[in-house]
């Protein structure tokens, strides 16, 4: 017998699966009076490993493997009769992904059993594995040794749908027996009936210390990190990654999973656990203990990363035909008092950092929030039902920003957006600290935050124009005559659309403040009605001081006091408490940075 479940019997597979499990390998105590006694020893070991010297050395990996390309790897295939629990009581399968082309480091995969106290190792097979055409050329799987150990792993929920056997045609020369072997095909047990099992993918981890999710019915897009060191800074990013995953196994009926991840890289070290909970929106609950070999110059945590190519303020660019092409369309952020700040994704010239001061943040995340697929015209890629990604702290965080980065790209294929958490006593981290966090991270079509009240910002467009050249100016800035103080500077004007639906009551009185840094507004903002998606359109001409990156902020609010006074408002209709000069924010804050000079 083998000591993992390469296949199954069509009949009695849950009996062969239990004497199966007896086979697995070595036994890790650990302590028995703990809550999560797997927990407590992966936070052990990554609390010894940050006191040792750093070592990436990775198990052997034969020159075959090394040596594949994009189509050889993928012609590398773990089929479901060989994923972990096939043909189990366990609701959720383990999937396991083989080495090779950009994925050659190592990941030393095991399963926890029961109370936690059982730690298996699930050491490389190749049984586990089909190799194609392409990759049998140069690959014989029986050479492969046992400790090659494997790339990462994929999670599938699984359903049982019950089999159904088609009615054979009587008098019909077809060969009985192989007909019905045929029909089972993929047939197990369950509970007495035969059933066929189905398989809902709905988080990958490979490469580095990056992990990626979905709900039910999304096509992948944003992926988060463990955590991020040194990221956009002029020297080299470090790259912890996953050196150990260890899946829990589930009971019948689970509707979460529990992971658990051991992080090595050179400056620190972690103990992470995932409780996942996949749905219509995969939910993540992660605790993590990151001890720190030595003082890191930027610590980012809850990393997210994305792909913004163009969207709509810059539609066909790269003479592509599809009108935006992104895995998110914005960084959301919500601060403590739930005030919400929408900051549109955008491909710069050149690398950009952005830095969004907070004290203990509610949420942040980067945001589809454009699901029309007549936007994106792209059959394959789905874009329109990529997911967003939002993190929500658990307990404090204290004081520190939210970074953005953004990097020049012209392939979609290149992750050039990344949003993280950066704490403001990041420089005090030292070599023997400890940073233990918690925070929910989400997969999810859904709005988000969820208790978000403001009006969202959904399309953000720009016409440019020259101060220079006031005859382009005139038709490019169609409202407003261009003042004498523009000549020879750049000026642009700003189209903003809220979500459709989200206007006020007719006689309601909604207001613009629009701020400006490195610049000025030229004339007034203006609010429009759109009466086509029920919604408010503002639009304001700004003029750059000079070549230096304009900041910009617009927000729609209610009515002043003064307002109030005058036009008796409806009691209820604004908050109670109204600042006398700006009223109450109707809208998120939209922030922007336009570049006069790319």
């Amino acid at each position: 017998m083998k000591e993992w479940f390469s296949g199954y019997d069509r009949v009695g597979v849950a009996s062969a699966l239990v004497a199966g499990a007896c086979l697995l390998q070595a036994v890790t105590p650990v302590h028995a009076d703990a809550p999560d006694l797997a927990f407590e020893v992966l936070v052990d070991r990554a609390r010894t490993l940050s006191t040792e010297p750093y070592s990436n050395e990775a198990a052997p990996l034969p020159e075959a493997i090394a040596a594949l390309d994009y189509d050889g790897h993928r012609d590398i295939r773990c089929l479901p009769e060989n994923f972990l629990w096939y043909g189990g009581p366990e609701p959720f399968r383990v999937q396991f992904r083989h080495r090779g082309w950009l994925f050659k480091e190592d990941v030393r995969l095991s399963t926890v059993e029961g109370d936690g106290s059982q730690v298996q190792p699930l050491p490389f097979s190749a049984e586990r594995f089909t190799y194609g055409k392409i990759a049998s050329e140069t690959v014989d799987p029986e050479s492969l040794p046992g400790d090659m150990g494997y790339a990462g792993l994929a999670l599938h929920k699984v359903e049982f749908e019950k089999f159904e056997l088609d009615a054979l045609e009587v008098g019909s020369d077809i060969d009985t027996d192989e007909a019905v072997a045929t029909m089972l095909e993929g047939a197990i047990e369950k509970d007495g009936q035969l059933v066929k099992e189905t398989f809902n993918e709905f988080m990958s981890i490979q490469g580095g210390c990056y992990f990626r999710a979905i709900g039910f019915g999304q096509h992948w897009g944003s992926s988060a990190r463990g955590i991020a060191i040194n990221t956009g800074l002029p020297e080299p990013e470090e790259f912890p990654r996953w050196a150990e995953l260890w899946v829990k196994q589930p009971a019948p009926g689970d509707t979460s999973l529990t992971l658990y991840g051991l992080l090595n890289g050179p400056s620190v070290t972690g103990a992470y656990r995932f409780v996942i909970t996949p749905d219509t929106t995969t939910s993540m609950d992660i605790t993590s203990h990151v001890f720190f070999r030595q003082s890191v110059r930027k610590l980012g945590i809850a990393p997210i990363t994305g792909m913004f190519l163009f969207g709509e303020e810059s539609p066909a660019r790269f003479g592509d035909y599809r009108p935006e092409v992104h895995d998110a369309d914005g960084l959301l952020m919500q601060h403590a008092n739930g005030e919400l700040n929408w900051r549109p994704l955008r491909n710069p010239h050149h690398t950009r950092v952005s830095r969004f001061a907070m004290t203990n943040p509610k949420g942040f995340g980067l945001i589809q929030r454009d699901r029309d697929f007549n936007h994106y015209e792209d059959l394959e890629t789905e874009m329109q039902i990529r997911p967003s990604i939002w993190v929500e702290p658990k307990g404090e965080w204290g004081q520190g920003w939210v970074e953005l980065l953004e990097i020049a790209s012209d392939d979609e294929g290149i992750d050039n957006i990344g949003a993280y958490w950066v704490p403001a006593n990041e420089t005090e981290l030292a070599a023997g600290d400890e940073l233990t966090l918690s925070y929910k991270l989400e997969f999810t079509q859904e709005v988000r935050p969820a208790d978000g009240q403001a009006m969202p910002w959904v399309d953000t467009r720009a016409m440019l124009g020259d101060g220079g050249d006031e005859e382009a100016n005139a038709k490019s800035l169609v409202r407003t005559a261009v003042s004498e103080d523009a000549a020879g500077k750049a000026v642009a004007r700003f189209i903003l659309d809220t979500a459709p639906q989200t206007a006020l009551p007719s006689g309601t009185i909604v207001r613009s403040d629009v701020g400006v840094s490195n610049g000025k507004l030229a004339g007034e903002p203006v609010i429009q009605y759109n009466k086509f998606d029920h919604a408010y359109r503002l639009f304001f001409d700004v003029i750059a001081d000079g070549t230096a990156p304009v900041e910009l902020r617009a927000t729609l609010r209610g009515a002043t006091a003064l307002d109030r006074k005058k036009e008796q408002a409806p009691e209820g209709t604004y908050d109670d408490v109204v600042d006398p000069d700006t009223g109450p924010p109707l809208s998120e804050t939209w922030l922007y940075r336009w570049d006069p000079q790319p």
